[in-house]
């Protein structure tokens, strides 16, 4: 990977992730948690992370927009000025962290006039740090990796999240019965499978902070993401109570599967 990507952004978002790993691994299944006004757990390793790495970003790129989940509940709604804005989720997959169920990620992306361009998952779950976007190829541990373009057939693997709108639920209905389904508790990290090719895609409703990056290494890895109902992209505000969006991605084979069954095409571009 090229040391200047982005101004160097590149580098420093893959440093600043693999510094947390240390303290992610320590913390895991030991660390105390408590419930957001928005029903959501929240522990000090998501609050210590969201700082640390924004603290080491901030003292390179102090111009670019910040956005993490562990912002302020009761903050504004707020313009993404910058031409660069950082999407973080410091522990996705918190319940799983905080119980001790292992499906958890450090999940950073990078955006660039509102596209994500490039995204950091510390996957815990298989000690593995991967990242990439359109323009840089797809790297696990260093090595380069694809997502599948394959057929679609009963032993295809679709990540899949939870909880779901019943009319989500029922347009999926054909899918149930024919695929095998992975529901691991991590937005993120059914991103990641599936760009490293594991899985054959994923589908889900979630917020920009659990998809950003994961949706980039999707692009990175080869595969196709779209949008059914809104598409968050390009994003232009950032609040933590911001909505849901449904999402989908993969390979070819499987996209064209999901728009089959009656979802909205709307792509996110391949941003460089």
């Amino acid at each position: 990977m090229q040391a200047d990507l982005w101004d160097g952004r590149a580098r420093a978002a893959v440093e600043a992730v693999a510094r947390q790993q240390a303290f992610f691994e320590t913390h895991f299944g030991r660390v105390e948690s408590q419930w957001k006004a928005d029903h959501t757990r929240v522990t000090l390793a998501d609050v210590t992370i969201s700082q640390e790495i924004f603290a080491e970003l901030a003292k390179v790129f102090a111009a670019d927009d910040f956005c993490s989940e562990e912002t302020s509940l009761d903050v504004a709604e707020r313009a993404l000025a910058a031409e660069y804005a950082w999407v973080l989720d410091p522990v996705d997959g918190t319940n799983n962290y905080a119980l001790g169920f292992p499906n958890c990620c450090i999940s950073l992306a990078l955006l660039r006039k509102g596209m994500p361009v490039f995204g950091v998952i510390y996957d815990f779950s298989r000690r593995s740090l991967l990242f990439g976007g359109a323009a840089t190829g797809l790297f696990c541990d260093g090595q380069i990796r694809q997502g599948k373009n394959e057929p679609m057939k009963p032993q295809s693997l679709m990540g899949i999240q939870f909880p779901l709108r019943p009319d989500l639920v029922k347009k999926l209905t054909p899918f149930l019965s024919v695929y095998r389904l992975r529901s691991i508790g991590s937005t993120a990290l059914n991103l990641t499978h599936t760009a490293a090719g594991l899985l054959d895609g994923a589908f889900g409703r979630a917020h920009v902070w659990d998809f950003a990056a994961g949706l980039a290494l999707i692009q990175a890895g080869g595969g196709e993401v779209y949008f059914h109902e809104r598409n968050e992209f390009p994003l232009k505000t950032f609040h933590p109570k911001a909505p849901c969006a449904v999402y989908y991605g993969g390979s070819p084979q499987f996209c064209k599967a999901v728009r089959a069954l009656g979802f909205d095409m709307l792509p996110l571009e391949r941003s460089r």
